[in-house]
């Protein structure tokens, strides 16, 4: 295809090599301490030039996570 990237995965492989390969390594170095949590904190940072809009964008995700 043209303009296709070839190193880009469908979703479905991106969470299959997730949780085959990333997470269980993660899980064995951090002992058996990580527990699935039913209203996980979410944490976003945002950064960039004064003036292009993280004021806004900041609005937009309170908006989007508040419910």
């Amino acid at each position: 295809m043209a303009g296709s990237n070839p190193y880009r995965i469908s979703e479905v492989k991106n969470e299959e090599l997730f949780r085959e390969k990333i997470l269980p390594k993660w899980l064995k170095k951090s002992g058996s301490n990580l527990r699935p949590v039913e209203h996980p904190t979410i944490v976003i940072i945002i950064g960039g030039q004064h003036g292009v809009g993280k004021s806004r964008t900041m609005g937009g995700v309170e908006r989007e996570f508040s419910h």
